[in-house]
């Protein structure tokens, strides 16, 4: 087990290894003893061993407890109501409860739940409202594989519910999903497109699972409320086109195919008003044939698709924005290219971001719309990728429709980088960016001339060399701007502590294949109206299994 400590400013220092030499499936970190250092608890092989916080990021070996099957899930809570935080662990066959002592250590289990399918994980939760922590236990296997004990006050357990979730499930949460006070359950599918909610009724009783099923692995989607009924719908890629998901409003089955369109190698997709009617329309980049335009007809509906033409070998990904101040939205393209809009659903004939032969030696690999200069015109944030080299830099906007190449800011021997939606980070009124790539992120700080300052990396750490697309939203309501990142088994969360500093990410879920994600606040006063109103936080998978949303 690795210890990074933070050094403050988003900087960790070298890792410390705690228990060298152990297999360490997961851990639990409070203080236990009142002394006002956390301590930990490591779930091993044997059962589980007791970390003490000596202070400074030092730790003693405290307890070690043996519970004849190796812990893989752990979690502290005080269950019987003396203030003293008792501990609960999954393993084998079984769920522990061992009552604390207030002094870093456990009494011998007090209760030990049997689970004849094998126990992946459990969580503790106040599931029917009457004040005392019960236990959710994620069966390993079976197909009531969701279980919840409730607690009778005394850190004994009586009644143990079980309910049908999904085979295979790889992992599963808690969290209010429909009314505050009433704990749900989500569970993940493995090998299966398709999330299970079990919605809680309240008094201890549960809504059986339902179903979200995906026709194949999905893609890059856009978000909008689509049909005018004032929810958030989703316009999802496949292999084939796109599909639209209406939104129930419900906490199970929220997500409905009501219709699908054909389209020939879609890449990207983005959604705006691009002719003034007051509904969302869809503009998906085509890898080999231009950019398709289905405007919204309501109710979920879309004309049939028209393509512009774009001149490149390969079209990535589009991004749009109003460049000119006209009140219209348009398009920009990794082609090199600008589409001006004119406002009724048609473009203009493209012309080049940047006229010369930059882009061709070094060609725009991603594209962000930011305000980097203070100026009342919407720039470009990209990355470039000529050669070994991938850089990040700026095209400024002149206000005359044509655009100048800023500063250069940074550049790396890497080539697969993606950049975050801007947002600002440290409160100066600025915005920002976030950089990621192979497990790390770098923040990047705008200084308001076009230029940027990029902090030292953070590490994504159950990213591994994998971490992909970045959000950004305000996820905990504290009025500062975070960030997500998805990587291929997790989404992660990086909370914002403000001055351009975040806290240790945690992951929202985790799922085989976290794809692509999409978040949105509620549009801001004097925002254009083409930006799409919704609140949260969704992801897709685009390998076997599912996202969380």
């Amino acid at each position: 087990m690795q210890l990074f400590l933070n050094q403050g400013a988003g900087v960790f220092g070298p890792y410390a290894t705690l228990l060298p030499g152990a297999n360490v499936y997961t851990a639990a970190v409070e203080d236990l003893n009142g002394d006002g250092i956390v301590d930990i608890v490591a779930g091993t092989d044997a059962g589980a061993q007791v970390l003490l916080g000596t202070g400074g990021g030092n730790f003693e070996n405290g307890q070690t407890i043996t519970l004849g099957s190796a812990a893989g899930s752990l979690d502290l809570a005080d269950l019987n109501g003396d203030g003293r935080l008792d501990l609960v662990a999954a393993g084998g066959n079984q769920v522990s409860v061992l009552v604390g002592n207030g002094d870093s250590t456990f009494s011998s289990p007090s209760t030990s739940l049997s689970v004849p399918a094998g126990v992946s994980g459990v969580l503790v939760g106040d599931m029917n409202g009457d004040g005392y922590p019960d236990l959710v236990i994620h069966r390993a296997n079976g197909e009531e594989q969701i279980a919840v004990a409730f607690n009778r006050g005394d850190a004994t357990f009586g009644t143990v519910l079980s309910f049908a979730a999904t085979n295979h499930s790889s992992s599963f949460a808690i969290g209010p999903l429909r009314k505050p006070g009433l704990i749900d359950v989500v569970v993940a599918g493995f090998n299966s497109y398709f999330l299970s909610v079990l919605l809680n009724r309240g008094h201890g009783t549960f809504k059986e699972g339902l179903h979200i099923p995906m026709p194949s692995p999905p893609g890059p989607f856009a978000a909008a409320d689509f049909n005018g009924d004032g929810l958030t719908d989703l316009a999802v890629l496949t292999s084939n086109g796109v599909s639209i998901y209406e939104n129930s409003g419900k906490g199970y089955g929220p997500f409905t195919m009501v219709g699908s369109y054909l389209l020939t190698d879609p890449n990207w997709i983005v959604t705006a008003d691009f002719n003034h009617d007051g509904i969302p329309d869809l503009a998906v980049s085509l890898r080999y044939n231009g950019i398709a335009i289905l405007l919204g007809q309501g109710g979920g509906r879309f004309a049939s698709p028209v393509t512009l033409p774009v001149n490149a070998l390969v079209l990535g990904m589009i991004a749009v924005g109003d460049f000119n101040n006209d009140g219209n939205v348009d398009i920009v393209a990794t082609s090199n290219q600008i589409f001006f809009g004119n406002g009724d659903g048609t473009f203009r004939a493209p012309q080049p971001l940047l006229a010369g032969s930059f882009f061709t030696n070094n060609p725009i690999g991603w594209i962000t719309p930011i305000h980097s200069t203070g100026s009342h015109y919407l720039d470009l944030a990209l990355l470039t990728f000529g050669g070994n080299n991938g850089t990040f830099g700026t095209l400024i906007n002149q206000g005359n429709s044509t655009f100048v190449l800023g500063p250069t800011s940074y550049q790396s021997g890497a080539t697969q980088y993606y950049l975050s939606p801007a947002a600002d980070f440290n409160g100066d009124g600025i915005e920002d960016l976030v950089m990621t790539a192979h497990g790390l992120q770098w923040p990047i700080l705008g200084k308001g001339d076009g230029t940027f300052q990029v902090l030292p990396a953070l590490l994504c750490g159950a990213c591994g060399l994998a971490s992909e697309y970045a959000v950004t939203g305000d996820f905990n309501g504290d009025g500062l701007a975070d960030f997500a990142v998805t990587s291929e088994n997790n989404i992660e969360i990086f909370l914002s502590k403000g001055g351009g500093a975040f806290a240790e990410p945690f992951m929202v879920g985790l799922a085989p294949g976290a794809g692509f994600t999409w978040t949105c606040r509620n549009r801001p006063p004097g925002s254009p109206s083409w930006l799409p109103q919704a609140t949260g936080l969704i992801s897709t998978s685009n390998s076997p299994g599912s996202g969380e949303n």
